[in-house]
Order: C-alpha cells, then structure tokens, then sequence
C-alpha cells in the first residue's frame, strides 16, 4: 500500500507557511497528525538547505532554524 505523506509533496513550505502564521511546532504537528519531532525535523533540512544558499539564508534563516531574529548588515 502506498501512503502519502501527511505534509504533502513539499514538506518543508508547508511548514514554513503555517510557521509564519505564527504556529509552533506542536501546533503544526497537531494540525498535520504528525508527532512534534518530524515537524522538527523538516524544519532543520529547511534550515541546511537554506543556509547552502546565502542569499536565501538571510531572508529566511532566522525563522527557519527557529531562531527569533536575526542581525543581517545594511549596506
């Protein structure tokens, strides 16, 4: 039997979405029927591939990583 995962295709934006809405990751896990730690889990793989990407990393790593904020130099 072939089960789909809970999170969808794109695990990762979907978290992402619900996290900017400014859900924890319980609440996300609990709306997804999935335990805490896979929410966890999926947000850490963001977090890597995001920093693999620099440009990226400095709009969207604070959050992803679970970090509150995060100091970025203007130029």
């Amino acid at each position: 039997m072939n089960r789909l995962d809970p999170l969808g295709p794109w695990p990762g934006p979907s978290i992402a979405a619900l996290a900017d809405l400014g859900l924890s990751d319980e609440e996300i896990a609990r709306y997804y029927g999935v335990p805490p730690a896979r929410v966890r889990d999926v947000n850490r793989a963001a977090c890597e591939d995001r920093m693999a990407d620099r440009a990226v990393a400095r709009a969207h790593a604070p959050r992803a990583c679970g970090l509150r904020s995060m100091t970025v130099p203007r130029r």
